[in-house]
């Protein structure tokens, strides 16, 4: 009877153990992540510099009201990472890679859970138009915190979807786009069909742009955004 007492003593406790193990000190454990579909071994899965945890802020492996999702960049669909809105001038944590940093370190903030901040009909990442959390002059930027002005974006932000070229589409290894002008810079998000981002990057200097858009064959978006505020999104069929 004893050694059958101490035997389930003995599993209920290495499972306890198990359970509340937090292999990458992300304050949620590698039970509930698996739950949440995170990575128990990344501390921030989505790479938008907030701690896993912190998005899941009961950190009970489901994303509920007024929490954020961490495993998206960005929550709302806005353009903007959450961590760019909440003003993050560095991640939180140690896992996250392609980190955009708040250009104001929080001066200006924006709601991640609201793509729309100021209720001005205009998202917030079609404001803020490189994506640095700063209102720009000069690149037809307008304010997502006053929602009065959102009916005067500069003409120059449209479609330039017409007035580019990809070399071949199915593609089969790196996607090629061939710009129609030089750009200062140029924003890409690469996201699968259930709106997943796989990859954000940006390029300096660029008429062309050459990169592997994903391992996995599938169907996959690829938005452009450059410093003139002209936008894409191109549909991409990786066999």
């Amino acid at each position: 009877m004893k050694k059958y007492i101490l035997s389930v003593f003995f599993i209920s406790f290495f499972s306890f153990i198990g359970y509340s193990q937090d292999s990458d000190g992300d304050g949620i454990s590698d039970a509930n992540e698996a739950i949440l579909g995170t990575d128990p071994f990344d501390d921030d899965t989505d790479d938008d510099g907030l701690l896993d945890g912190f998005e899941d802020a009961n950190q009970n492996g489901i994303i509920e009201a007024g929490e954020l999702n961490p495993t998206r960049f960005d929550t709302d669909g806005d353009g903007l990472s959450d961590g760019l809105e909440l003003g993050l001038s560095a991640p939180q944590g140690s896992g996250t890679t392609g980190f955009v940093a708040d250009a104001d370190a929080g001066a200006t903030t924006t709601d991640p859970l609201n793509p729309d901040t100021d209720f001005g009909g205009v998202i917030d990442g079609d404001e803020d138009l490189n994506r640095n959390g700063v209102v720009d002059s000069g690149v037809g930027e307008t304010d997502p915190n006053n929602g009065a002005d959102d009916g005067t974006l500069s003409l120059i932000k449209k479609d330039f979807r017409k007035e580019i070229k990809i070399s071949k589409n199915p593609i089969s290894n790196n996607l090629n786009i061939m710009l129609n002008k030089q750009y200062e810079f140029v924003e890409v998000r690469v996201s699968n069909i259930l709106g997943q981002t796989i990859k954000t990057f940006r390029e300096k200097n660029v008429r062309n742009l050459n990169f592997k858009v994903s391992k996995e064959p599938g169907i996959y978006f690829v938005d452009l955004l450059t410093n003139q505020g002209q936008k894409a999104m191109l549909k991409i069929i990786k066999k």
